[in-house]
């Protein structure tokens, strides 16, 4: 039988959690609403289906403004896809991704 060493160190979110009695989410989301940033809903949405797909949320704040996650960077290693980097942007935001092949940025007329 193999000696395993992986430990589970309880965090201060779980003390928190554990305190309060409330999610972290969920205190996180009394706090915004104190400061004005409310949740109206969230929608499931396709982010991308081009390989596999990838899942995110659509939100809606109370203020009108819609929030989806959108690629701002797109990561490849040896010619195969890596890890790409999704942030909150506003629905209507254009982005403009950064694509990296082995780690080096690929600007301008490199991009196929």
């Amino acid at each position: 039988m193999p000696w395993d060493q992986s430990y589970s160190i309880p965090t201060i979110r779980d003390l928190l959690e554990e305190l309060t009695g409330k999610t972290g989410m969920q205190l996180l989301q009394e706090y915004a609403e104190k400061e004005g940033i409310g949740v109206k809903y969230g929608t499931d949405i396709i982010l991308d289906d081009n390989v596999d797909e990838i899942k995110g949320k659509r939100i809606e704040l109370e203020d009108g403004r819609i929030f989806i996650p959108k690629k701002t960077e797109s990561h490849c290693w040896n010619g195969n896809e890596g890890l790409d980097v999704y942030e909150w942007k506003e629905e209507n935001e254009e982005v403009q991704v950064k694509r990296f092949d082995d780690n080096v940025e690929i600007t301008g007329d490199e991009i196929e």
